[in-house]
């Protein structure tokens, strides 16, 4: 994480200006720890303007599936 946007989180984080979404199914002992849960599940980052953000690897889909896509959209683009 870059330095910058961790001094941003920590000022945001000091006057309660960040509220994390929900997570559900914690148990007790866990309430109160949401984001070092989401640290240590997912790979978040902080946004410029201070919201924790997950970030999501998408892998190029299987050459068969690309390829039914592919099909699939130029029956649509015939229609149009």
């Amino acid at each position: 994480m870059h330095s910058l946007n961790v001094k941003r989180f920590e000022k945001v984080k000091k006057f309660g200006l960040l509220q994390i979404l929900p997570i559900h199914f914690l148990s007790d002992s866990e309430i109160g720890s949401e984001e070092m849960i989401l640290r240590q599940w997912l790979d978040v980052c902080v946004t410029e303007s201070g919201l924790i953000v997950a970030r999501q690897k998408v892998a190029k889909p299987p050459l068969l599936v690309a390829q039914m896509t592919e099909e699939w959209l130029n029956h649509y683009r015939k229609l149009a």
